[in-house]
């Protein structure tokens, strides 16, 4: 867990610092790094059998802009889930055991913004790929799938909000991550 936030960390940091290094010639930079926080949601698999309920993610990541509409997106997240089982006692009866599903994955996306020049709100879709690491869920390639909205605020920053579906097939793990968050490019 503390080797990849390193990772994390130093892929964010970096990212912004080649972006500050980049020449000021009126047009957007070729990189840029995006904080983002929303919510897990469990889907279905066999993975997440039992009664998981949405929680937690967090991430960050690093966007290199290859042409107008598309880019390369390292991302890295943390997600968490809450879930409650049987558990009977000596005695027979039926009690809620809370448990908790801590969930890393980093991910490579490829973002296609169709309207690569849209001055206000900018759509756009990706698809990529990336491993999911998780004691209580397995680990695996995962196979991330998704569509968002990006709203410029300003001439170097923007927010953007977007839904993701991940999938695993080693492990049948499928959830889908809601997103909110700032981008500085």
């Amino acid at each position: 867990m503390r080797t990849a936030l390193i990772v994390a960390v130093l892929c964010c940091l970096t990212g912004g610092m080649l972006e500050a290094q980049q020449p000021d010639r009126g047009r957007r930079t070729r990189f840029g790094l995006y904080l983002n926080s929303g919510l897990a949601i469990p889907v279905g698999g066999e993975a997440f059998g039992g009664a998981w309920r949405p929680g937690l993610t967090v991430g960050g990541s690093v966007r290199f802009r290859l042409s107008r509409g598309l880019l390369v997106d390292a991302y890295f997240e943390y997600s968490q889930f809450a879930g409650t089982t049987p558990l009977i006692d000596p005695e027979g009866v039926r009690a809620p055991r809370i448990r908790s599903g801590n969930l890393y994955a980093g991910f490579v996306d490829v973002i296609w913004h169709p309207v690569p020049r849209a001055r206000v709100v900018s759509p756009y879709l990706l698809a990529g790929l990336g491993y999911v690491s998780s004691s209580t869920f397995g680990s695996g390639v995962s196979v991330p799938v998704g569509a968002g909205l990006l709203f410029v605020v300003a001439r170097r920053a923007a927010l953007f909000g977007d839904a993701r579906y991940v999938v695993t097939p080693s492990t049948d793990l499928q959830y889908v991550t809601l997103r909110a968050g700032v981008t500085l490019r």
